[in-house]
């Protein structure tokens, strides 16, 4: 038997409000004057000289740091996502040629992070919330106390580099709203895979509570 679910008309679609939309036209001319910005998304990216004969202890705190949803960056909820890479030199490919050799000076800790809002206040809650790893991992490097906020804060600054071209999944998106979007869809998988189990007016009944207009 079909269920005859209530097809949403023009006044039943996602259009942005005024305040929505204006939010998202001053996002769009910011990203345009700051490259650094994608909509409301901010990519940060600092280089970070490593210190000589530290590269194999870094390497190993950062092993240690969990991956998954336990991972200290979560703990600052406004953030996509960050990542701590360790670049031991340049790639020269097949095609290098060694009058050519251009080779770093030492190892670099490169930090990126994708996240909602400005970057001042995001640094802070970095800082604030991270406290051990921060200390744990950029006490490998040259030229910070890790130990001391002041110091991180204008050292990640110090050493920021702008995006070319920085490219965000979601512009005007927070991650608020899209882990609320990946519920919704979670949960329509779930009633998906039970509607064998419902009748159709219980089916439909699930269906509105959870996914109708509010």
């Amino acid at each position: 038997m079909l269920l005859k679910l209530p097809i949403p008309g023009p006044a039943d679609l996602p259009i942005p409000g005024p305040r929505a939309l204006g939010r998202q036209l001053i996002d769009t001319a910011t990203s345009i004057l700051d490259t650094n910005r994608a909509g409301q998304a901010y990519g940060f990216l600092a280089i970070t000289p490593i210190r000589p004969g530290q590269e194999a202890a870094l390497r190993a705190t950062l092993a240690k740091i969990d991956r998954r949803q336990t991972s200290p960056f979560a703990r600052i909820a406004r953030t996509h996502f960050a990542r701590w890479v360790v670049l031991e030199d340049f790639d020269t490919g097949a095609d290098f040629h060694p009058q050519d050799e251009d080779r770093l000076g030492c190892q670099y800790l490169i930090f990126s992070a994708c996240f909602d809002g400005d970057l001042d206040s995001w640094l802070d809650e970095l800082i604030d919330e991270l406290a051990p790893e921060i200390e744990a991992v950029w006490s490998h490097c040259i030229g910070v106390e890790p130990t001391a906020p002041a110091d991180v804060k204008r050292y990640l600054l110090h050493n920021q580099q702008d995006s070319g071209l920085f490219y965000s999944a979601y512009p005007h998106a927070t991650v608020p709203e899209v882990r609320r979007v990946l519920k919704a869809q979670r949960d329509l998988r779930a009633l998906a895979v039970r509607r064998h189990e419902l009748t159709p007016q219980e089916l439909r009944d699930e269906f509105l509570e959870h996914f109708g207009r509010r």
